[in-house]
C-alpha cells in the first residue's frame, strides 16, 4: 500500500512539474533571454593592424581611447535557442566568423546556424579581414577575441531569465545621419571618402537618409535592470582615419557608456543600413573628430526619451527564416586587372597611399582601393552566396545582412515589413562588402567601385528580405 501511495505521489509530482513548464528535453516554457558582455581588447603591447580606410598594412595600433566589447544575447523559446552577438569590430570576415561560430557552438551546444555575429563597424579596431597565418598580431588577437566571444556566450546562456514584458519605439532623430554622397552645384556627385565635400557647394543628397532609431526594451523576471537594444544607421568612423592609430569603439562606445551612466541597464547597439551614411557631412578620411562623445550623448538622449513612451511588443514566439542568396559577382574593370594589380602591389610594398592613388588615377581607376577590389574580385567565382536571416519574437523582427546596406534599401525593408518593429542588422555575417543601390552604380562611387556584387543586387536582396519577413509572419 505504501508503495502504491509513493508511486501515486511521484506521478502527481511529475504532472505538476510538466504543468509548470518542465518539458521533455529541457524545453523552456515561455521566452527566456540572457545577456553577456566581455572585453575583446587586443594586447596593447603588440602593434596590431587596424581595419578601415584600406590602410591596414601601415596603420598599427599605438594607444586606446575606449574599450572594445563583445555582447551576446541568448534567446530561448521552446526547444529553439539563438545567440545574437554585436561586437566592436569593423566586419565579420571569414576566418573570424567561421571560427567563432564553431567555437561558440561547441562551448554552448547551440547549433552553428543559430549563432549570429554582427559588427558595430568601428574603424578603430583590429583588421579581422586578414587570413589567419599571415600576420602574427592578428593571429594573437584572434585568440583574445575568440576567448571573449565564447565567454560572452556562456555568460548569456547562464543569465537566461523569463521575459515578463517587451516594449519598443520608433525614434526620429534630427540631422544626425547624412547620406555621404552629394549632388554638387555643377551637377556632379561627390562624397566624404576623400574630403570631396570641399570640391563645391552641396545642392542636395544622392539618396534619402534613414535617421530613424528603433529601440527595444526587455524586462525579465526578478531583474530590475532592463536590457535595452538600439538599432541605428551610421558609419562608426569619427575617431579613425587612414593615419590614426587609436583603438576605439567610436560612437558606439560613447552611447553605451553614456546610457549606462544615466540609467541602470544592459545595453547593446546594432548597426543599421549605414553603407552610405555618416554622422556628419564633414568627416574625411584623415580627420580625427574627437567630438564622438557628444554624438553618443545625442543618440543616448533620444533613447532615454523614447524609453518613457515604449509600446508593448505582443507575442513571445521565436521564429527563424534562414535562406541563401546567390548573386553575380561584379566584373567591372576586369580587363584592367594587370594595371590594378600593379597599383595594389605598389601600395602593399611601400605603404604610400598618395603615390598609389596617383598611379591608380593615371590608369583610369578612382583610387588604390578601387584597384585592390578589382584584384580581390578576380579570385572570386562567377557567383557568390550570402546567408540571409530573418528572426522574429512576437511582433518584433530583425534581419541579418552580411554587407553594408544603403539607406534606401533599409528604409524599404522597414517600411514593407509586416512587423510593427524591425531591426536592420548590417555587417552581420560573413562579410560581403558594400552592396550599393543601382543609382550609385550608375553614378560611380567608392562603394560601387569596391563592391563584390554586380549592379541590381541591392534591390534583389531587399525584395528577398521583405518576402522572408512576410513568410515568417505567415
Amino acid at each position: 500500500m505504501k508503495k502504491l501511495i509513493s508511486v501515486i505521489l511521484l506521478l502527481a509530482l511529475a504532472l505538476t512539474l510538466f504543468a509548470c513548464g518542465g518539458k521533455e528535453g529541457g524545453e523552456k516554457d515561455g521566452l527566456y533571454i540572457g545577456y553577456g558582455r566581455q572585453n575583446i581588447m587586443p594586447d596593447m603591447s603588440i602593434p596590431t593592424p587596424l581595419g578601415g580606410y584600406g590602410a591596414t598594412d601601415t596603420r598599427l595600433s599605438s594607444e586606446f581611447m575606449d574599450y572594445l566589447m563583445a555582447t551576446c544575447l541568448a534567446v530561448t523559446e521552446g526547444d529553439e535557442t539563438v545567440l545574437l552577438f554585436t561586437q566592436d569590430l569593423i566586419q565579420c570576415y571569414p576566418d573570424f566568423f567561421n571560427g567563432g561560430r564553431k567555437a561558440v557552438s561547441e562551448a554552448t551546444g547551440v547549433p552553428e546556424n543559430r549563432v549570429f555575429f554582427a559588427a558595430t563597424h568601428t574603424h578603430s579596431a583590429p583588421d579581422t579581414s586578414k587570413p589567419l597565418g599571415e600576420n602574427a598580431a592578428i593571429d594573437a588577437y584572434y585568440d583574445v577575441w575568440l576567448a571573449g566571444v565564447v565567454s560572452a556566450a556562456k555568460d548569456a546562456m547562464a543569465d537566461q531569465k523569463k521575459v515578463t514584458a517587451m516594449g519598443a519605439a520608433h525614434v526620429e532623430t534630427e540631422k544626425l545621419a547624412y547620406v555621404r554622397h552629394y549632388l554638387l552645384s555643377d551637377g556632379s556627385y561627390a562624397g566624404d571618402n576623400f574630403g570631396n565635400w570641399q570640391a563645391g557647394t552641396i545642392e542636395g543628397y544622392a539618396e534619402e537618409a534613414d535617421e530613424q532609431m528603433v529601440l527595444l526594451q526587455i524586462d525579465r523576471e526578478g531583474q530590475e535592470k532592463p536590457i535595452v537594444l538600439m538599432n541605428f544607421q551610421m558609419h562608426a568612423c569619427i575617431t579613425g582615419g587612414a593615419t590614426l592609430t587609436t583603438i576605439s569603439a567610436d560612437v558606439i562606445g560613447s552611447v553605451r557608456t553614456y546610457l549606462e551612466k544615466q540609467q541602470d541597464m544592459d545595453f547593446a547597439y546594432f548597426t543599421g543600413a549605414a553603407g552610405n551614411q555618416n554622422l556628419t557631412t564633414r568627416i574625411a578620411a584623415d580627420v580625427n573628430n574627437l567630438d564622438y562623445k557628444s554624438y553618443g550623448e545625442k543618440l543616448g538622449n533620444y533613447a532615454l526619451e523614447a524609453m518613457k513612451s515604449l509600446e508593448p511588443v505582443e507575442g513571445t514566439d521565436l521564429k527563424i527564416n534562414q535562406q541563401v542568396y546567390t548573386g553575380d559577382v561584379n566584373h567591372a574593370f576586369e580587363d584592367k586587372y594587370k594595371e590594378a594589380k600593379e597599383v595594389a602591389d605598389l601600395y602593399k610594398e611601400t605603404g604610400n597611399r598618395d603615390a598609389a592613388n596617383a598611379k591608380a588615377v593615371e590608369y583610369g581607376f578612382a583610387s588604390v582601393y578601387h584597384c585592390n577590389a578589382v584584384v580581390r574580385r578576380k579570385e572570386l567565382p562567377a557567383t557568390l552566396d550570402m546567408e540571409l536571416n530573418a528572426i522574429s519574437i512576437g511582433d518584433f523582427a530583425l534581419i541579418t545582412a552580411p554587407f553594408e546596406m544603403f539607406s534606401v534599401q533599409g528604409i524599404k525593408i522597414k517600411t514593407e515589413s509586416p512587423y510593427k518593429y524591425t531591426f536592420i542588422l548590417t555587417n552581420a555575417g560573413e562579410n560581403r562588402s558594400y552592396i550599393p543601390s543601382q543609382l550609385m552604380y550608375e553614378k560611380g562611387c567608392y562603394e560601387s567601385h569596391t563592391a563584390n556584387y554586380a549592379p541590381g543586387t541591392a534591390e534583389k536582396v531587399a525584395d528577398q528580405f521583405v518576402q522572408m519577413l512576410k513568410d515568417l509572419k505567415g
